[in-house]
């Protein structure tokens, strides 16, 4: 009992730390204007059915600001569009892109004495994704638990120095079912969205 327990909650903190972490969790952004620190999030991941706004809080009307973006991992030249200012934020949209797709993106605030750029080294990479239906989606990540899960049983198992027979049983178990989820289920996410 005490395996699948620690198995359980190893599997939600995987989950946890993927949600927390992966590539299409928001990127964390602080600037500090009028000796006030600012944070705000970028984002990395967005729908491909509308424009992506990004927006900066600042109250300051001596601010302004442009979002620079071009695709990602093309020779092109950066687009440059001027921030529009709507109640205490400065805003601006990236165009939407096919399922897929991706921009990388940064701000300038230009204020009277300086210029912050935003992220101040790497541009963000966003990607732009298709709707998923919730037929596909929900199976999906069912199944990805419980592959997580049975994964987490099974190092469980080689921890805790279990029976040789319920390891390799363990792992006869696991070891198809990941097959299936990242050779159907993700094909057929893929090709959905």
């Amino acid at each position: 009992m005490l395996k699948w327990i620690l198995a359980i909650i190893l599997t939600f903190s995987m989950a946890y730390y993927q949600q927390a972490t992966g590539p299409t969790h928001p990127q964390k952004a602080e600037i500090t204007i009028d000796n006030r620190n600012i944070a705000f999030k970028l984002p990395r991941s967005h729908s491909s059915q509308n424009p992506c706004k990004i927006a900066v809080p600042t109250e300051n009307q001596d601010i302004s600001g442009e979002l620079h973006f071009r695709r990602y991992k093309m020779n092109e030249d950066w687009q440059i569009m001027p921030l529009n200012r709507e109640e205490g934020l400065l805003i601006g949209d990236l165009p939407p892109q096919p399922p897929a797709g991706k921009l990388e993106y940064f701000i300038t605030l230009k204020e009277p004495e300086r210029q912050i750029v935003i992220p101040e080294e790497n541009a963000v990479v966003i990607r732009f994704k298709g709707d998923v239906p919730a037929v596909y989606l929900l199976p999906h990540v069912l199944l990805m638990f419980i592959a997580m899960l049975l994964a987490a049983l099974t190092l469980m198992e080689i921890l805790f120095k279990g029976e040789k027979r319920k390891i390799r049983r363990n792992r006869l178990k696991t070891i198809p079912k990941i097959t299936v989820i990242f050779l159907v289920i993700n094909i057929e996410v893929r090709d959905v969205s």
